[in-house]
């Protein structure tokens, strides 16, 4: 396996902000505190100690409560009871329930935390430094995750349910499995993952547990933690931010301000604050916003309607039907563990950015921020491919149009450009120009009108020349554009659109050790993977 790294910036797929965070821009810092470096994890677990935190016995008590109906490893189970421990600290990423695991970002969004605490442990010995994958069970927009990628297939989940995600009855899946049997094949590796799949999903009557078991099928050897958001007793642990969220507004409000300094420094904002960044769980009703108007709380969508002294009392009784919302969820995670980074994509960065003056108003700790790896693979086909064509990655991050261009330049044996003639007819010109204005000065815009005229009669020839020639490449002009489809399947990175278990079909587990073995943990390129 080979690893080759392309600049951020040279695939043309990266914000603006998100580039310079990754050059720890000056005008960044109000909105970041920390960058990323292994030895500001020190100054994190020194400005850590300092702030607001639960009990940590009451946090390993739930999380190890949450494995009841999982197969715990040890290295999990470990590290779980490590975190009673003063000297051990969380680093963090999230994810909504994509089915199956959906994009393969999914899957490097958690190596990357696993190898970095396994980095830091060893740099730093005196602490322990935990993994955790913050699985977003209560999220409701499963339009988003009902399906994955593979093979240039969509498989999607299709069901009558609303809500959060996680509370879903485990039904309705047989046709998704069943096309994801005819799609691999008869293999070790595939009926490994068929049987998993089924497994979990049949084991389970919800799927927020069932994804909780299929995640941590693959990843407890790791020693990887799981939270399941969706959980009372550590809710309960936040009363008093939910109490201030629905009375107060303060995160709206710190929000709004510090959101208008990033739009001062040049930057969008991710995500709208709401007076009330909270919604409710109801049982039949789903997951819907809260809304204030009128001295009264409206559930929205519903016909629930609490006073103020009601919906305290509730949120007192019934603490896990309140969910927070992609600005609130992040008080959330830092209210609860002892976590120093989180570990996002770039859209995920760009709101933790809108958030740096709401933390430090509740006394929480605003975490290290490191955008997640991201990676290609180009297997051995592909890589051939090129290789023929005198190509490689590289070229595949420009447009099809444009890499056929440059290659039918690079290979033509015939000169393609007429460059020495437009120079030719602009000399030419400036004769006819000098003489034209001699006789009346007003014939010169004239003749710079002409000129004009002629130069895009000759650039119109040029390129009739261009796709004259592109016909005799007409087999590796269309090889080309296949090879892009590949790479770049839908026109997106090949990480956001196809599912990790067109790999994992080949490979196996050994596909997540390849993967780790090679990650690179301080993030400084897009890598690309090269089979030998």
């Amino acid at each position: 396996m080979k690893v080759n790294n392309i600049s951020y910036k040279d695939t043309g797929f990266y914000s603006k902000l998100i580039l310079d965070f990754l050059d720890k821009e000056e005008k960044l810092h109000p909105f970041v505190d920390l960058f990323f470096e292994k030895e500001n994890i020190i100054k994190a677990i020194e400005k850590r100690a300092s702030l607001n935190f639960v009990s940590r016995d009451v946090l390993a008590d739930a999380l190890a409560k949450q494995y009841d109906s999982a197969e715990i490893s040890e290295a999990t189970a470990a590290n779980i009871e490590l975190l009673r421990k003063d000297n051990t600290f969380t680093l963090t990423t999230a994810h909504q329930l994509n089915l199956y695991m959906g994009p393969m970002y999914y899957v490097l969004k958690i190596l990357h935390c696993i190898k970095l605490c396994k980095e830091l442990s060893e740099q730093y010995p005196s602490y322990n430094f935990v993994p955790i994958f913050w699985m977003n069970t209560e999220d409701h927009d499963f339009e988003e995750v009902n399906h994955f990628n593979m093979f240039g297939k969509k498989l999607e989940w299709e069901t009558d349910q609303k809500g959060a995600v996680g509370l879903f009855e485990n039904r309705d899946q047989n046709a998704v499995i069943e096309k994801l049997d005819e799609l691999f094949g008869d293999t070790e590796n595939a009926n490994y993952l068929l049987n998993n799949i089924k497994k979990h999903f049949t084991k389970e009557k919800k799927y927020g547990p069932a994804m909780f078991s299929f995640v941590n099928s693959f990843f407890s050897r790791f020693g990887l933690v799981i939270y399941n958001q969706h959980n009372d007793a550590l809710k309960k642990t936040i009363l008093p931010f939910f109490k201030d969220e629905l009375t107060n507004h303060n995160l709206y409000r710190t929000v709004l301000e510090h959101s208008k300094k990033l739009e001062e420094a040049g930057y969008h904002q991710q995500a709208l604050p709401r007076a009330i960044n909270l919604f409710y769980i109801d049982d039949t009703k789903g997951r819907n916003r809260i809304i204030y108007k009128e001295e009264k709380y409206f559930v929205n969508d519903t016909n629930i309607v609490f006073t103020e002294a009601e919906i305290l009392k509730e949120l007192e009784t019934n603490t896990v039907r309140f969910s927070t919302n992609v600005l609130s969820r992040p008080i959330y995670q830092q209210s609860i563990l002892p976590n120093l980074a989180y570990i996002g994509g770039g859209g995920e960065l760009a709101y933790w950015m809108q958030l740096k003056a709401s933390l430090d108003h509740f006394n929480v700790f605003f975490p290290i921020l490191i955008l997640r790896k991201s990676i290609m693979w180009v297997d051995k086909n592909l890589s051939k491919k090129m290789g023929k064509l005198g190509l490689n990655e590289s070229h595949f991050f420009n447009s099809s149009d444009s890499i056929i261009k440059d290659f039918v330049k690079l290979n033509t044996t015939e000169t393609l450009t007429l460059e020495k003639e437009k120079i030719a007819i602009k000399k030419i010109f400036e004769t006819i120009k000098t003489k034209a204005k001699s006789i009346d000065p007003t014939l010169e815009k004239s003749a710079d009108g002409e000129l004009t005229k002629q130069i895009k009669s000759i650039e119109n020839l040029e390129s009739k020349i261009l796709r004259a020639e592109k016909r005799k490449f007409e087999q590796s002009n269309t090889q080309i554009t296949n090879i892009k489809s590949k790479l770049f399947p839908s026109g997106k990175l090949q990480e956001r659109h196809d599912n990790f278990m067109i790999w994992y079909n080949n490979y196996g587990t050994e596909f997540f050790d390849i993967l780790y073995e090679h990650l690179e943990t301080e993030n400084r390129f897009f890598s690309v993977y090269v089979e030998d």
